[in-house]
């Protein structure tokens, strides 16, 4: 299995989902960093928020938030930004724990990833992003 097909297959999974859903995955995705305000602007309480992703995806709101943390770092280091400044600039709070974040979601490191112009396409081009 190549490595492309493979993340591809590990962001479709979660990926299918209702409108009420997409809305919020939508919201994580973009640059609010806090899974409470992310309720806020859709009108629920956190722990409704919780609740429904939870029931819907099989993942937590802090899961979601993760991920698209990884997919935005990606694209950076995909525009030649360097791995420190990468960090630093999504949140993470050092290197060692965005390169765990990438193992754990693209089972692949931030280093490598330029390497991969097939995984920068995906990242870009599904759905949640």
């Amino acid at each position: 299995m190549s490595m492309s097909i493979e993340i591809s297959e590990r962001i479709e999974n979660f990926t299918s989902l209702c409108p009420n859903v997409k809305e919020a995955l939508a919201c994580l995705a973009s640059d609010v960093i806090r899974i409470s305000e992310v309720a806020k602007l859709l009108g629920v309480s956190t722990r409704t928020l919780q609740r429904l992703l939870k029931s819907q995806t099989g993942r937590t709101p802090a899961a979601w938030l993760s991920l698209a943390r990884v997919r935005k770092t990606a694209r950076i280091i995909g525009g030649s930004v360097n791995l420190a400044q990468s960090a630093i600039m999504c949140g993470y709070s050092d290197q060692a724990h965005m390169n765990r974040e990438f193992k754990r979601w693209l089972n692949i490191t931030p280093a490598k990833i330029n390497s991969h112009p097939e995984i920068l396409r995906q990242l870009d081009n599904l759905a949640y992003n």
